[in-house]
């Protein structure tokens, strides 16, 4: 059995899942760095409640985002290597409260754009829940 790290008790970052919307909702305060999105990526996937292609708001309102370009392009390939798990056609969803964490979801986003993965960036949070549930609703139903 593994130990929680304690280093993992001071994260900034909570995971909920919605299994009946098909949402993960990622909320983050206080300093955010590569590790935390790392963390939070790998804690998502590995949450037994969560579904592969399952859609993702990312809560940043609260967060300082320290993250430059290259640990941008850094946290891609190691999400990118992770998609069997995660899955390749989904909702991703960031509402951010200042330019600096924009630019950097923006820049995010030019990695995604020859993917099926759909991209919002905004700064109201009921914008980002209403599109990715319309974004859920649109997608066949697999309960047949």
């Amino acid at each position: 059995m593994h130990e929680l790290k304690p280093e993992l008790d001071s994260r900034h970052f909570d995971i909920f899942i919605d299994k009946a919307q098909a949402t993960v909702h990622l909320e983050f305060s206080g300093t955010v760095s590569l590790k935390d999105l790392v963390d939070s990526f790998s804690a998502t996937i590995h949450n037994p409640d969560f579904v592969t292609n399952m859609s993702a708001l990312y809560d940043l309102r609260l967060a300082n985002v320290e993250l430059d370009l290259t640990e941008t392009e850094i946290f891609f390939h190691f999400a990118a290597g992770l998609r069997d798990k995660r899955g390749d056609s989904y909702a991703l969803a960031f509402v951010c409260a200042d330019e600096m964490t924009k630019m950097v979801a923006n820049f995010y986003r030019l990695f995604l754009v020859r993917t099926d993965i759909d991209v919002l960036i905004c700064d109201d949070f009921k914008q980002a829940l209403d599109w990715i549930e319309q974004h859920n609703r649109s997608l066949p139903d697999s309960s047949d």
